[in-house]
C-alpha cells in the first residue's frame, strides 16, 4: 500500500508536482523540520513515515505552507495535535536508543 499525502502517494511525488514541506518537528538528522522535498522522496524519509504514519500528514504542498504553520502554533487543532504526537513518539524512539540518521 503506498503512503499519500494531500492526495499524492509519496513514493510516486515526481517532479511536476508541487514542492512537499515538512512541518513536523526536526527528528534526529533524518528529517529537518522545514525540509523541502521536490520529486520522489528519499527512501529513509519514506521508511521512517511507514514506522510513524502520522509525519506523512505534516508533509505539505508548499502553497499551504503559511496555513499549516498557523495551526501548528494553535492549541486544539489537527495539526497541533500531529506535532505534539510525532514530538512524543519521536523522543520515546530517541530515548531508547534508535539511531536516526541520514543514509
Amino acid at each position: 500500500m503506498e503512503r499519500q499525502t494531500a492526495g499524492k502517494p509519496l513514493s510516486k511525488h515526481n517532479e511536476t508536482d508541487e514542492a512537499l514541506i515538512y512541518c513536523g518537528p526536526s527528528i534526529g538528522r533524518v528529517l529537518k523540520q522545514n525540509a523541502v522535498f521536490i520529486g520522489v522522496l528519499p527512501q529513509n524519509v519514506l521508511d521512517v513515515v511507514k514506522k510513524h504514519p502520522c509525519i506523512k500528514k505534516l508533509l505539505v504542498p508548499a502553497s499551504q505552507l503559511a496555513t499549516i504553520n498557523m495551526a501548528l502554533i494553535t492549541p486544539g487543532t489537527v495539526e497541533n495535535m500531529w506535532f505534539v504526537r510525532i514530538s512524543r513518539e519521536m523522543a520515546n524512539e530517541v530515548a531508547n536508543g534508535s539511531n536516526m540518521e541520514v543514509k
